[in-house]
């Protein structure tokens, strides 16, 4: 069956013909020396960070469920007695005073961390003379392979690592290119209290332990940061369990010795009781029993079958997006520099991932890399987020510290929504359902919370979000603690999920209600100003600060624009689906009159988008946030097709950051490609892409300082967004291509509206676009004005002609059955 003949979601598209072995791999000729060098793997519950050493190999390893603390009850019943003050001192334009009060009365306490489990060491008994090392990251194949010679044996060591879905398990693989010659020792252990035993009959290493009390996030001062209470915090079990092929097993320490094997198999499993401790239902089984299952279970199966069954896994997802980006850039062998290519020549993608990042570091050519990456953040979204697991965190899956860059938890001011922003347009909606799942728990407990602090109904949560749900501010500075505007970001991934699948039954049963709560709270939440406009106070703009007119610095006001703009769009989403679904009627004419009533954007004295209601003087022009220009990406409320006005205002609001060194690295420069591309403006775009490269650490993790994942999502998401938009009610193809990626092709982004989209073009110039309708309707369809004319566009399933309507120049209307393909035809 031919690729095109299959349901959209699930076609096995082809990739790149041309070097498939290397475009889809992270290579390196060297061990990892750190853990931002080390190579991740995930199953979305159960992760390694893979060393790759010859003398030790190292795998770092995490649980999704291992967080400091305790479900508690956090709602604070002072704050809502001191609310009228903070309202009534910031209509009095005495902003300090009322960030005093709000810091004083209104916030909560520090929310909690995610744990790393633990390490698993094999210590090699072979020789130290290395040759022909080669460590790699196979992102098909979702397999890190480690391979050298030893030189004095003649022989040649492999191990294999992956994370299986189907056996919940992480897997090593050990062979060598002579029998007998396997021989190492393991050993497991924790940064956390710990207690491990080997055995044998299984042979296996068991490890018991707990996560501590309560951790102070890492950016706070304590005499006592790592807390741990008698019989308190989440227990865990893990179990590592060894299947030698010839050779002997005995035990030595507290870990297990292998000599002379042929091959050996080592399964990783492990658990935790932190789901029954959050829900308060007992778990039927200690973890150390059910680890020890697992491992049993996936040591039954033939280890050729547990890697098909992972393989097959995978590639169902990962398969169905493809992106090939012309890369005819070749390498001189010695000085590495670019030049034409030949045929006996080195090509750039043949290089070692880590060299290849220094080139692109340093200005030279390699689009190669933008398909890389934009593949990477797949991957990564594939691994660290699954159906049924937590959903990915700051770091994803992935962390080696007690004590992590910012507590590793959620925060949802930006970088969690950032995470999940190429779920959709990159065909992985699967991997969205973890966030999901976590907004259904904190609508939940945010409906406490917003009737406790603000005497609201519906629901709200604040800027950081942990594993027990927490949804009050927490702790800190009101610029970042104090923003109860997280819910009804949250929420739009919800209307998102329906607007790309149609799927009304999810509409209704799940997304609905938790869009109606968080407006509800947003209708409570508003007050009218004194000249009609509602808004709402105490307002921030997520950790932003202004020039305050008492002569000092401030956070807190009324009415930022972030906070009107996410009402805006949230009120715009509830009031369609309530449409849709053909209910609550009272419930959109309510929510009409107050979008009507919502004070409007506001233009400043530089002709920028204003951030704030009032026109105030930035403290730092160039700082990290874009919150003020939500409206563009990820809402949809501007067309620069037709707003002028309001388009110049966020362009000029975006230069004004950018020239004042703002949004260039991280996660900031991911964002950034997302606005430039819906400005139409692709050599912006594509700048931020080539930028990010620079502060990348060489496992090609997001390195703005630290690792933050969501700068990795947001390259993928933003490399997307320049390929393919959908927001506007109608499909743009190409929007804003640069001139670098002149040729290439991209197969299986989706589109809103529950289109699935193929394009290839050369030199500049569309060659082929095809569509695949999952429901039937009218496809809306706009192609660059640059490219040539449409010939014919014909139904995929016989060739047929379809008929059309030009709207407008390079628009096209057309008429899809549902589960049909579509392909335009061009003239010359």
């Amino acid at each position: 069956m031919d690729a095109k003949d299959l349901p959209s979601k699930d076609r096995s598209l082809e990739i790149n013909d041309r070097r498939p072995d290397q475009q889809l791999k992270l290579w390196y000729r060297k061990p990892a020396s750190s853990w931002t060098e080390a190579l991740p793997v995930g199953n979305g519950r159960l992760g390694g960070m893979v060393y790759g050493g010859t003398q030790r190999e190292i795998v770092q390893l995490n649980e999704d469920t291992l967080w400091s603390g305790a479900y508690r009850k956090l709602n604070n019943p002072e704050a809502y007695g001191h609310l009228g003050q903070a309202r009534e001192l910031v209509a009095s334009q005495r902003y300090m005073e009322a960030q005093r009060v709000v810091e004083e009365h209104l916030l909560g306490e520090w929310g909690e961390s995610y744990m790393p489990l633990g390490h698993l060491y094999l210590d090699m008994a072979h020789g130290a003379a290395i040759a022909s090392y080669r460590r790699e990251l196979d992102l098909d194949a979702a397999c890190i392979r480690v391979s050298y010679e030893v030189a004095e044996e003649n022989v040649r060591y492999e191990r294999q690592t992956f994370v299986s879905a189907p056996d919940q398990a992480i897997i090593i693989r050990l062979t060598a290119s002579k029998p007998g010659h396997i021989s190492f020792t393991a050993v497991l252990d924790s940064p956390l209290p710990y207690a491990s035993e080997p055995a044998l009959e299984p042979a296996c290493i068991r490890m018991t332990g707990r996560c501590p009390d309560h951790v102070e996030p890492n950016y706070v001062e304590s005499d006592d940061p790592i807390q741990y209470g008698e019989g308190k915090g989440i227990q865990f079990g893990a179990v590592v369990q060894i299947a030698a092929e010839g050779g002997v097993v005995t035990t030595a320490g507290e870990g297990i010795n292998v000599l002379g094997a042929d091959a050996v198999t080592i399964v990783i499993t492990a658990s935790s009781d932190g789901i029954s401790r959050r829900s308060g239902i007992p778990a039927a089984e200690e973890p150390g029993v059910r680890s020890a299952k697992a491992a049993a279970a996936a040591l039954e199966v033939p280890y050729d079958q547990l890697l098909e069954r992972h393989m097959t896994d995978h590639q169902t997802l990962f398969r169905r997006v493809s992106l090939e980006l012309d890369n005819a850039v070749c390498v001189d062998a010695d000085a590495r520099d670019a030049k034409s290519c030949n045929d006996d020549d080195i090509h750039v993608d043949d290089l070692p991932t880590d060299e290849r990042l220094q080139r692109s570091a340093s200005g030279q050519e390699d689009q190669g890399m933008a398909s890389l990456l934009f593949q990477y953040g797949r991957y990564l979204l594939i691994a660290s987020s699954r159906p049924g697991t937590e959903p990915a965190h700051l770091q994803g899956l992935w962390n080696e510290d007690v004590r992590p860059p910012w507590s590793s938890n959620y925060t949802i001011n930006i970088n969690t929504q950032m995470n999940y922003w190429a779920a959709e347009v990159c065909n992985l909606s699967e991997c969205h359902e973890p966030l999901f799942d976590l907004l259904e728990d904190i609508s939940r407990e945010g409906t406490e919370t917003a009737q406790v602090h603000y005497g609201c109904r519906g629901w709200t949560a604040h800027h950081n979000i942990d594993f027990w749900r927490t949804t009050v501010p927490a702790k800190g500075k009101a610029c970042w603690s104090f923003w109860p505007m997280g819910g009804a970001w949250l929420s739009l991934h919800l209307w998102e999920h329906y607007a790309f699948t149609q799927d009304r039954t999810f509409l209704a049963e799940k997304a609905y209600p938790i869009l109606k709560g968080a407006a509800l709270f947003c209708l409570d939440w508003l007050i009218e100003r004194g000249d009609g406009y509602l808004v709402t106070s105490p307002s921030t703009s997520p950790e932003n600060t202004f020039l305050s007119p008492e002569g000092g610095e401030s956070a807190v006001s009324a009415g930022s624009t972030m906070d009107l703009t996410l009402i805006r769009q949230l009120f715009l989403h509830v009031m369609e689906a309530a449409r849709i679904l053909d209910i609550d009627t009272q419930f959109q004419t309510t929510l009409s009159a107050a979008y009507e009533r919502l004070l409007p954007f506001q233009k400043g004295r530089h002709g920028q988008l204003q951030e704030w209601s009032a026109d105030f003087e930035e403290v730092e022009p160039g700082h990290r946030h874009f919150s003020h220009l939500l409206g563009l990406y990820p809402g949809n409320l501007v067309d620069p097709r037709t707003d002028a006005e309001l388009t110049q205002m966020f362009r000029t609001a975006l230069e004004r950051r950018r020239d004042h060194s703002g949004g260039q690295f991280g996660w900031l420069g991911a964002w950034a490609i997302h606005f430039w591309a819906r400005l139409g403006d692709s050599e912006q775009a594509v700048h931020h892409v080539n930028a990010l490269q620079q502060k990348m650490f060489s496992n090609l993790f997001n390195g703005f300082g630290v690792f933050q994942i969501d700068g990795n999502f947001g390259i993928t998401s933003g490399i997307a967004e320049m390929l393919l938009q959908s927001h506007l009610g109608e499909v743009r193809v190409l929007p804003a291509l640069p001139a670098s990626w002149a040729s290439g092709s991209v197969s299986g982004l989706r589109a809103r509206g529950g289109f699935t989209v193929d394009a290839k073009w050369s030199d500049g110039q569309l060659g082929h676009v095809r569509l695949y309708a999952d429901h039937a309707g009218l496809c809306r369809v706009r192609l660059p004005h640059s490219h040539g004319r449409v010939a014919s566009i014909t139904q995929d399933k016989d060739d047929s002609p379809m008929s059309y309507r030009m709207s407008e120049p390079s628009v096209y209307e057309v008429t899809a059955a549902a589960n049909t393909s579509f392909t335009f035809h061009f003239q010359g």
